[in-house]
């Protein structure tokens, strides 16, 4: 039997509801200049992932060969040589690999770090909250660079230190967003039927509240990576990143500085590539912010 309007009886209509992910994602991809970011960071991502096949590391990048030193751009070498006449197009996309996974790395651990802190304190609050954000005080009061160099300082120049130094100066900004975020979430309806229904805290932290509060931590996210690059090269230009040979950003810049008068390009090109790097991961980080929240766009 159908109804007047032609419709079947007892079938009601079904409207799929639109996830709040989607909804962010259709926001965002309306922000051009966010959108151009994204596609300029994806197409870095993908030279320093595929760098092996477009360079050969030990015969470009690192093997030494005077008698080819400080060339000019060429069809030979695009970016021309450095003064041990290594190509420095290889280097430039050897050193996205480097500068890119130690911001990536640096970022994930102070995101993991800084959720457990900021969700911990924000959930419980009281005296929990107290002591972990005066903790986070106590390291926000030293520049994050300066922290940064200490710590390389004291544990010694490697990648693995400077991803730990950045990430430990970059988790009390995460866990401020964090806290901040779970403490506007923690009285909603959905978790309150959590906790009458006896779920645990870890469970309601991790599985209820935290799901929702991934706008904000993504935004952060994103705009501390860039931070993060700028500190690489900063440290590796001062002796405290990634080790000679081994090319880096901010190591093509420190050895090369000597010869910016004679040899500009090999100052240009890093620098133009930290540069692009930093401005694609600021406007993906302004058109994230936008898209989660609509109300903050100007």
């Amino acid at each position: 039997m159908k109804a007047d309007s032609g419709r079947p009886v007892g079938k009601k209509n079904v409207y799929k509801k639109e996830s709040q992910l989607s909804l962010v994602w259709k926001r965002f991809l309306k922000n051009k200049t966010a959108v151009v970011g994204l596609v300029v960071l994806i197409c870095l991502i993908l030279i320093a992932l595929s760098a092996d096949l477009i360079r050969d590391y030990n015969r470009d990048c690192i093997f030494q060969n005077p008698k080819e030193r400080l060339q000019g751009p060429s069809s030979a070498h695009w970016f021309g040589t450095d003064m041990f006449g290594r190509d420095l197009f290889a280097r430039v996309i050897f050193g996205a690999r480097n500068s890119l996974s130690i911001g990536f790395s640096a970022i994930t651990l102070a995101l993991c770090i800084g959720s457990v802190i900021g969700s911990v304190a924000g959930y419980y609050g009281g005296r929990i909250d107290n002591v972990l954000m005066r903790a986070m005080d106590i390291v926000l009061a030293i520049p994050d660079l300066l922290l940064a160099i200490i710590l390389v300082a004291v544990l010694g120049a490697s990648a693995g230190n400077l991803v730990l130094a950045l990430a430990i100066a970059e988790v009390p900004r995460t866990a401020r967003v964090v806290r901040s975020t779970v403490m506007s979430l923690r009285d909603s309806e959905y978790v309150e039927a959590a906790i009458a229904c006896g779920t645990r805290d870890k469970r309601i932290i991790f599985k209820h509240i935290l799901p929702n509060a991934i706008g904000p931590i993504i935004v952060q996210s994103t705009l501390g990576l860039a931070n993060a690059i700028l500190n690489v090269a900063f440290l590796s230009f001062i002796g405290l990143g990634v080790p000679s040979p081994a090319p880096e950003w901010g190591t093509i810049l420190s050895e090369n500085r000597q010869y910016m008068r004679n040899s500009p390009y090999l100052m240009y090109f890093p620098g133009i590539a930290i540069i692009i790097s930093v401005l694609s991961l600021n406007l993906i980080g302004d058109g994230l912010r936008d898209a989660v929240d609509p109300k903050l766009k100007n």
